[in-house]
């Protein structure tokens, strides 16, 4: 099994096999490693944000629990994604308000290792449903900073060393935002859809390029002058 985002949430309760037995078990995404190590990002009651790494066979049987990493001790969201390699990097986000991105080393066997962190944003909130990969090393989503919802271009070296906030954007509309979700199109175009926190305030779809020289803004139009958006496009 390739490495690749299996689903964006997933729900992880104590029946399964070895998985911890805490409440309140909130999933970010789950990526699998190899065909028999899946790894998922989680909140718990706390709040407190961990990996798990779990075995796995091809029919599907789950196995123990092999790792457990903490990512934020008071870490309210999470997502990962694979970098390079035993190479993965995760944005999350603390009760503080806190925005930062951190990479780890997780082995075929499903030992995992921190190996850097770098602060995105000092007060900001994460709006997009996830991370996004735009290309190798290359990443995406959404973060709310002074009431401003921004679309970000963030890179990872393969050795999961260096994180670089390579350009953010600001579309220019004045609003704070509810929800942000992404598409890819083709080439550098990205679609977003996107929502006003106050009812009968309006949907919009905003297009961009997204590449390793930052963000630009394409087009926009409004859907729906009543919509809040609440699902992936």
């Amino acid at each position: 099994m390739a490495t690749g985002d299996i689903t964006p949430a997933l729900a992880w309760t104590s029946s399964i096999a070895g998985f911890d037995a805490a409440t309140g078990l909130t999933p970010g995404n789950i990526l699998s490693v190899n065909a028999t190590v899946v790894v998922a990002i989680a909140e718990i009651t706390g709040p407190i944000l961990y990996l798990w790494t779990m075995s796995i066979d091809n029919a599907g049987v789950l196995g123990a629990q092999i790792d457990k990493e903490l990512v934020a001790a008071t870490g309210i969201k999470g997502y990962i994604q694979h970098v390079a390699g035993d190479v993965y990097t995760v944005l999350y986000q603390n009760n503080a308000g806190n925005v930062n991105m951190a990479t780890y080393s997780i082995a075929a066997d499903g030992t995992i290792v921190f190996i850097f962190a770098a602060n995105i944003e000092v007060a900001g909130t994460i709006r997009s449903d996830r991370l996004y990969t735009v290309s190798h090393g290359l990443f995406t989503c959404s973060i709310e900073v002074g009431g401003e919802p921004r679309v970000y271009v963030i890179s990872v070296s393969d050795d999961g060393g260096t994180i670089t906030t390579v350009d953010f954007l600001h579309d220019g509309f004045a609003h704070t935002n509810v929800g942000m979700y992404f598409c890819h199109i083709a080439g550098d175009v990205w679609c977003v859809a996107r929502s006003k926190a106050a009812a009968g305030e309006s949907l919009r779809f905003v297009t961009y390029t997204i590449n390793g020289a930052g963000v630009a803004m394409i087009d926009d139009a409004v859907i729906d002058a009543v919509s809040v958006v609440s699902g992936e496009t």
